[in-house]
């Protein structure tokens, strides 16, 4: 818990791993939101009872830190490691290993941060662990009227408490050198009980050269018969 801006000021964005321990962390659960997990620490009382909902809104007031320490073994020469964020409600800011990923905005759109330059890939020790760092924002706070009065808001704690929190998961993905990066698949019914499907498929080639990828596609319905229908294709793409 900080005021707005506080948490840099300390440094906790460049935290090394081995000074972890010097700083009180509470346990958090991710996915997860701010008030049930301080809740569940005695910080608040259950917000669900009386009159606690109101108590509780000073938290809205702070921003909140999350810390991660973890360890990578694997040889990631020919990888490519991102990370995954699937929903964080509001804003953040995203360090790992004191490098600064970036900041998003929004509570119904993933995001993710390649994470090659910043990652360690060591055997089990402090001094070569990683650490991600999320500065979590105070939630938006409208004060707008509508019909002489406030704009509720709407969360599992009902409109007196600003919901926030990271309440999706977050992933590291490895991939190879070429990936995927989108799939869409685009059907058109067509006369006589047919279809036309259409599949895109967004390449990223992070190597230097251009290089030929074979693809294969097998597509079949899931709530209804038909057959399995197998295409094979290769392309050969260029460098991102």
């Amino acid at each position: 818990m900080m005021l707005p801006g506080e948490g840099i000021k300390a440094g906790l964005h460049e935290l090394p791993p081995e000074d972890i321990e010097t700083l009180v962390w509470n346990a958090a659960q991710v996915p997860g939101d701010v008030y049930t997990d301080l809740w569940k620490i005695g910080a608040i009382d259950d917000p669900y009872f009386g009159r606690n909902s109101v108590k509780a809104q000073w938290v809205m007031h702070y921003e909140w830190w999350y810390s991660l320490q973890f360890n990578v073994t694997q040889n990631l020469t020919d990888q490519l490691v991102r990370l995954d964020f699937e929903g964080v409600d509001y804003a953040c800011d995203i360090w790992l290993n004191g490098h600064f990923l970036g900041s998003h905005e929004g509570a119904f759109s993933g995001f993710s941060f390649d994470i090659n330059h910043a990652i360690r890939s060591s055997k089990k020790n402090l001094a070569s662990s990683n650490i991600l760092m999320i500065r979590l924002a105070p939630p938006p706070q409208v004060n707008a009227k509508v019909a002489g009065r406030k704009t509720p808001w709407f969360g599992d704690y009902w409109r007196d408490l600003i919901p926030f929190g990271i309440y999706r998961p977050i992933k590291m993905v490895y991939t190879g050198k070429t990936r995927i990066k989108d799939v869409y698949l685009r059907p058109k019914i067509e006369a006589n009980n047919n279809a036309k499907v259409t599949l895109e498929v967004e390449i990223e080639n992070t190597e230097a050269e251009a290089k030929d990828i074979t693809f294969t596609s097998t597509i079949q319905g899931k709530n209804f018969k038909s057959d399995i229908i197998t295409t094979v294709f290769t392309e050969k793409i260029a460098p991102w």
